[in-house]
């Protein structure tokens, strides 16, 4: 039914209940009186309040339409999502990546410290083995760290003579059981041109190497060769009379020699004919061979190990109750990755 038809019908209703208007107390008492007297007054207004709800419904649409991307925030069937929401979004993801290769970052440089550190170490502890090794070879009471003036004191070289084999010498005259004539290690004042090795008949030493007996002191043994004589053959002996021939070995000299005294232990040894010289170039650690009058100087040096930052050795002299020592303590640094290594090699003592 229209307004109009509506407007036409209240008339017949007014008559009825214009007196309780009047009587009326308020504009709700008497919007429920109109609505009990007269229907068509209630139709009229529900048209009207259904007519304002739909004006309001579609301005609200048009708004949703211009400020939100996926429609009405209040449909649970909603699947869009704000600015504000993306924002988040994304800062969120941004905070957890940064955190992400901070962590990752601080990982890889740590791995990469530990390959550094384990290069530098495996550096460093190949050349103090190496030092190590031929520390140990070296003749008893030779080794001296030097530190420009005298081989006694803490330094950054060292210098000792290498021994490449030994043995017991002859101590007895007269002839073996065979009647070979017995040829004793000669001591001042015998003089002699060779004397026999009864521990082996094959010695590992060449003509030009040198015979070492009871060597005591660690400077004398470079500026005087009383206690050293030098090789010029070895030949073996028949001591029994049958075949074979080579029972023992015979050191020669080339000229008489005598020595200065026994070992207590009967023993000699032999030394090459050279220095063998570790020392610290800038920051290179050096490995070379010397003379004997000038075992500080080196010959045709090779380059053991680099970025040596600081070196020393120490020798520390042996006793009837302990073995002689040589301390030594190398830095290397490498980016700033530093390793510091201190090693103590034992060298023994018998004489």
């Amino acid at each position: 039914m229209s307004l109009r038809a509506l407007a036409k019908q209240s008339l017949f209703c007014i008559p009825f209940f214009s007196d309780c208007f009047a009587n009326a107390r308020n504009d709700n008492f008497k919007i429920r009186i109109a609505a009990s007297l007269c229907p068509v007054v209630t139709e009229m207004a529900q048209q009207q309040n259904d007519l304002k709800n739909s004006y309001h419904a579609n301005a609200s649409g048009q708004l949703n339409r211009h400020f939100r991307v996926g429609g009405n925030p209040y449909n649970k069937q909603s699947k869009g999502f704000t600015l504000i929401e993306m924002v988040i979004a994304i800062t969120i993801l941004g905070i957890v990546g940064g955190l992400s290769a901070l962590i990752i970052n601080r990982t890889v440089d740590g791995y990469d410290a530990t390959a550094r550190r384990a290069k530098i170490h495996s550096g460093v502890r190949l050349a103090v083995d190496r030092i190590a090794r031929e520390v140990r070879h070296a003749l008893p009471n030779s080794i001296c760290t030097y530190n420009g003036s005298n081989c006694s004191n803490s330094a950054n070289r060292v210098y000792f003579l290498k021994s490449t084999d030994g043995g017991e010498y002859q101590v007895n005259s007269g002839n073996y059981a065979g009647g070979s004539a017995r040829a004793p290690l000669p001591v001042t004042p015998a003089t002699a041109t060779s004397f026999d090795v009864l521990s082996t008949n094959s010695l590992n030493a060449n003509a030009n190497d040198w015979v070492v007996v009871y060597n005591t002191n660690n400077s004398a043994i470079y500026s005087s060769s009383s206690k050293r004589k030098k090789i010029s053959s070895i030949t073996t002996k028949d001591i029994d009379g049958s075949a074979p021939a080579n029972d023992i070995a015979v050191i020669n000299f080339a000229s008489a020699v005598s020595f200065p005294g026994h070992s207590p232990s009967r023993r000699f040894q032999i030394v090459q004919n050279n220095v063998t010289l570790f020392y610290l170039d800038g920051t290179d650690l050096m490995r070379a061979t010397s003379d004997f009058s000038t075992p500080d100087t080196p010959i045709a040096p090779q380059l053991l190990l680099e970025n040596v930052s600081a070196l020393s050795f120490s020798y520390i002299a042996g006793t009837q109750q302990r073995a002689s020592v040589l301390r030594i303590d190398i830095t290397v640094t490498v980016n700033n990755e530093t390793v510091h290594l201190v090693h103590e090699a034992h060298i023994q003592n018998a004489a």
